[in-house]
C-alpha cells in the first residue's frame, strides 16, 4: 500500500507554457506502506500517470500496481518523467486503486473491493503472470 506525497505537474505533450490545471499528466511520489509483490525495495516511489486516471490528491491512501522503463519516445521532456509507470494490461487487478476510510478500494471496481481481497487477487495474478512483465 501506498501514500502519496507529492504530485508534480509534468506537460509532456508541448514546451509552450500552460495552465497547470489543464496538464493531464504528473508525476506521482508515494511513501510504501507495504509492499505486495516482491519486486520494489524502495521506501519511496516515484511514477508517472494521467492526473485524470489517478483522480488522487496528496494524502491519499493507494495501491499502485507498477511497472519499471516508460515508453515514451513520442513525449516531450521525458528525461523529468519518474522510472515507473502504472500497468495496463487490462488485468483483474487493473493499474491504480483509491482506498478509502470504509477500507474498500476503488480503481476497476467502481462498487469498491474490500483491500484484502484485492491484495489476494494482485498477488494471484503476479505469481501467475509476472514472468510476462
Amino acid at each position: 500500500m501506498h501514500s502519496i506525497t507529492k504530485i508534480e505537474t509534468i506537460d509532456v505533450f508541448s514546451d509552450e507554457p500552460v495552465v497547470e490545471k489543464y496538464i493531464m499528466t504528473a508525476n506521482f511520489a508515494v511513501e510504501v506502506e507495504e509492499e505486495l509483490t516482491g519486486k520494489y525495495k524502495e521506501k519511496e516511489l516515484m511514477f508517472f500517470a494521467y492526473k485524470d486516471d489517478m483522480a488522487c490528491k496528496v494524502g491519499d491512501r493507494c495501491l499502485v500496481f507498477l511497472r519499471y522503463g516508460t515508453e515514451l519516445e513520442h513525449l516531450i521532456n521525458k528525461e523529468k518523467v519518474a522510472p515507473y509507470y502504472p500497468i495496463y494490461l487490462g488485468s483483474p487487478i487493473d493499474s491504480y486503486y483509491k482506498i478509502r476510510d470504509d477500507d474498500n478500494a476503488y480503481g476497476k471496481f467502481p462498487e469498491g473491493i474490500d483491500v484484502n481481497t484485492l491484495i489476494a487477487r494482485i498477488k494471484e495474478y503476479r505469481l501467475k503472470y509476472d514472468s510476462f512483465l
